[in-house]
């Protein structure tokens, strides 16, 4: 997941306003990050793509990108209307670059090694 630096200000506070302390150095997630990345797994491909994306949907989080290393493809989804829709897309050699970092170019062949 990534949280812009306004985002983890927000956790911090959420956190810290929290009546029970915690050890963990982030506690519980209480700010919908910015974008969530979600690597596919074998044999739970369904629950990866409706459950949690039904979830992070509901969550608010704005970009959901699923990696899907059996089918070599990365699919990039921004939420647009309550509903996620696919803002790009690669599978195997090429590269893809989505809306929420326009300047980066993801070259897939460097993932699949």
């Amino acid at each position: 997941m990534f949280l812009t630096p306004d985002q983890l200000q927000w956790q911090a506070a959420a956190q810290a306003a929290r009546k029970k302390p915690t050890r963990l150095r982030y506690g519980r997630l209480r700010v919908a990050p910015e974008l969530v990345i979600e690597s596919i797994s074998l044999g739970h491909e369904l629950h990866d793509r409706q459950t949690k994306l039904q979830g992070y949907r509901d969550f608010g989080i704005p970009n959901y990108w699923l990696l899907d290393p059996v089918r070599r493809t990365l699919d990039c989804l921004r939420l647009a209307n309550s509903e996620y829709q696919p803002d790009a897309a690669g599978k195997d050699l090429e590269r893809v670059t989505c809306s929420m970092f326009p300047g980066l170019d993801i070259q897939l062949q460097h993932i699949w090694i």
